[in-house]
């Protein structure tokens, strides 16, 4: 074998690799449409007002929580964290550790979750 096969052979998909990169992609998607139904159904029976005491009355495990069940806030993270820095955990810390809309990292942390809260009724 010469090394240019080797390194041909090494680079060759095993059979059967693409479908199952298929089925995963589905697979991630159904678990994506699962957590979004999940964070709709939870988010829509609070206001945001609601939404901001159980920030303030939360532990930083809770908080966690919170941040990690909305992805837009994910990919915020992951934008930070691409632009060097902090790393996305340190980030995280950061933000869970601020009152609501107070942390640098995520200043209008209310926008990315009062689309999905339930809307108050002013009578």
């Amino acid at each position: 074998m010469t090394p240019q096969e080797l390194v041909d052979t090494l680079q060759k998909k095993p059979e059967g690799l693409s479908e199952l990169e298929t089925q995963k992609s589905e697979i991630e998607s159904k678990i994506g449409e699962l957590i979004g139904a999940r964070f709709d159904k939870v988010f829509g029976q609070i206001t945001i007002d609601e939404l901001q005491k159980i920030w303030k009355n939360s532990d930083h495990t809770q908080r966690y929580w919170i941040i990690d069940s909305n992805g837009e806030v994910e990919m915020h993270i992951e934008n930070l964290n691409s632009e060097g820095g902090l790393t996305s955990n340190e980030i995280i810390q950061q933000i869970i550790e601020a009152d609501w809309n107070k942390s640098e990292w995520l200043p209008d942390m209310e926008s990315y979750f009062e689309p999905y809260c339930k809307k108050e009724v002013i009578e």
